[in-house]
């Protein structure tokens, strides 16, 4: 009965790493790489394996066109939808270099060899920025466990500087005291993981950089309720985090903007459905609620005369001494 187990084990090991939809085995093929394992495999035994891992769930393909192969679609998504989830990995800042590269292969060991072959070569990595924290799972699992749980988190936050011989290290805030917070959600934006929680020292929700946190620990308080942090009943989350520039904590302002017609689309990636788009004559009005911070004030400063900010006037005359602060530095 053993030695059954691990003959149709090993079969369908062969299937998972030497075939796909482009790579079918024959029988005969099938037989030679059994023989290389020490088993046979007749042409019964070959029929009643398929037709065991079948009705187990394993979804054996037989191409008929030619020469009958054998292939397993072995794996919870397809080489695209591999391939992106590669990219999104090794273009990620939040990840380290070594937990992409250990990540990348995770992945690619899920596909067949000749699949597997063309992920790794994207092991290559790229020169954007990656975060310094090796920790960032253990980070997130936490964080995800008191969300759950209902409790408050302990961290220090710390910013980077370089000392008297240039090199990095941390620059811990508050004199490198604790943070005590109570955290709701993990959002990802601008290429980083954020927390969203309350800090009782600040007023309503702030948003704190993962990648920034160390001697994260959960702790047995439980948390303040989203709706006392807010002073609302019905937060909304994802509204919150969908008005927020770089998730910088601003005051929540209802602005209309004048934009160009060519950058329709940028300002649907931005606002979604979240804003109103209204022609008026060649230009596009829009209106949306976000929360004002210089990165938004950056934002807008990029279109050049392109944008031009309608409402409020507290924003425009904002907007303004922002540009003149900029000019007066050169």
């Amino acid at each position: 009965m053993q030695n059954n187990v691990v003959r149709i084990l090993t079969f369908l090991h062969l299937l998972q790493k030497h075939t796909d939809e482009k790579h079918p085995l024959t029988r005969k093929e099938l037989t030679e790489l059994m023989e290389e394992k020490g088993f046979s495999l007749n042409r019964k035994t070959l029929y009643e394996y398929v037709k065991q891992l079948s009705d187990v769930g394993y979804p054996i393909v037989v191409k008929k066109s030619g020469d009958y192969g054998y292939y397993l679609i072995n794996t919870p998504f397809s080489f695209a939808q591999a391939k992106l989830l590669v990219d999104a990995v090794q273009t990620s800042r939040v990840l380290e270099k070594d937990t992409s590269v250990q990540l990348i292969s995770n992945i690619a060991s899920l596909m067949s060899q000749y699949e597997s072959a063309q992920l790794k070569r994207k092991l290559y990595m790229s020169e954007r920025p990656k975060t310094f924290n090796k920790n960032i799972y253990d980070l997130i699992d936490k964080i995800h466990g008191a969300i759950q749980d209902n409790r408050q988190l302990s961290f220090r936050y710390f910013d980077w500087t370089l000392n008297h011989r240039n090199e990095k290290e941390k620059c811990y805030r508050h004199d490198g005291k604790e943070y005590i917070v109570s955290p709701y959600s993990l959002v990802w934006a601008e290429d980083s993981y954020y927390m969203v929680a309350h800090y009782p020292e600040y007023e309503g929700l702030s948003n704190f950089r993962v990648d920034r946190m160390d001697l994260l620990v959960v702790l047995k308080s439980k948390r303040v309720s989203l709706s006392l942090a807010t002073n609302q009943v019905d937060f909304n989350l994802a509204k919150y985090s969908q008005r927020l520039f770089s998730m910088f904590v601003g005051k929540v302002n209802e602005v209309v903007l004048l934009v160009d017609e060519d950058l329709l689309s940028v300002m649907i990636d931005r606002f979604s459905n979240h804003a109103t788009y209204t022609r008026k004559n060649n230009k596009i009005e829009v209106k949306v609620s976000i929360e004002v911070s210089p990165p938004f004030l950056a934002w807008v400063f990029q279109f050049k005369n392109k944008v031009k900010i309608l409402a409020p006037d507290s924003l425009q005359k904002m907007f303004v001494e922002h540009v003149e602060s900029v000019l007066k530095q050169y």
